[in-house]
């Protein structure tokens, strides 16, 4: 077995799920400067959205994320912007994907909220977590 490099990990999350289970999370990460879904995100997603059961945990939360590298200046306010774009696509994405829109809240962290153990620039830190509650 291939190890998996942690971006490729991270890009196909998604707890796995029976008829009785929401889907826990998933973790979708980008390109740098980028907003835009890539092939695995969007499996990521649809995945997620095809467990999703309104009946059973009927708010999703979308934490997005971006880092401050990304900004040609090194603006936290650019960051921030990039982090509600990315966090925008999810939820239409999702919205697209039959999970109801006001179900879905955005949360922009910009670069606030680096992963445990990776540098605030790492790449693993451009990502959207998607969350039941």
């Amino acid at each position: 077995m291939r190890p998996v490099g942690i971006l490729a990990a991270l890009a196909l999350m998604v707890s796995p799920v029976s008829a009785a289970q929401q889907p826990a999370a998933a973790i979708v990460t980008f390109d740098a400067d980028s907003d835009e879904l890539s092939a695995a995100a969007k499996a990521s997603l649809t995945a997620f959205a095809s467990a999703y059961d309104r009946a059973r945990a009927p708010n999703v939360t979308v934490d997005a994320h971006a880092t401050i590298a990304e900004s040609p200046e090194g603006s936290a306010g650019y960051a921030r912007g990039l982090s509600q774009r990315r966090g925008n696509e999810v939820r239409s994405f999702l919205w697209e994907k039959g999970v109801p829109i006001g179900s879905i809240t955005v949360a922009a962290y910009a670069a606030d909220r680096p992963l445990p153990g990776r540098a605030p620039g790492h790449a693993a830190n451009r990502r959207v977590e998607v969350r039941v509650e």
